[in-house]
């Protein structure tokens, strides 16, 4: 018992997210030179209303669960309704981003972990 409630206490609880909002439409991988990479995501809102500001990451994960790479996107990207965004990060060497670059397309699911937004109205939604 108390080695489970130390596990939970290290391990801490996953954030809940939405990964219905906003889709990814397509992702490629490129080297920039010798030893860094550009990802390039290219997503949509889902919503049938303008987002204005979001709280949400990119995700990367193989087919087993491991997640290979997240990272934030930019809070203040415009969304509109079906409208496709794309977004560039460079990725620094690590052995585990070249897993993107190694495994088939299909072994990685690629999503949109949505925490929270602001609609253009100026509603907020937020997912716990």
């Amino acid at each position: 018992m108390r080695f489970a409630l130390f596990f939970m206490l290290m391990c801490g609880t996953a954030q809940a997210c939405n990964e219905d909002l906003v889709r990814v439409n397509d992702w490629s991988i490129r080297p920039v030179d010798k030893e860094n990479s550009t990802i390039s995501l290219e997503f949509a809102s889902k919503s049938e209303k303008a987002i204005r500001m979001i709280d949400a990451s990119a995700v990367f994960e193989d087919k087993l669960g491991e997640i290979i790479l997240s990272f934030n996107l930019d809070r203040d990207v415009s969304l509109k309704p079906g409208l496709a965004e794309t977004t560039n990060r460079r990725l620094w060497p690590d052995p585990k981003y070249d897993r993107l670059s190694k495994l088939a397309k299909d072994d990685i699911k690629a999503y949109v972990c949505v925490r929270g937004l602001v609609y253009e109205d100026g509603s907020k939604e937020t997912f716990k």
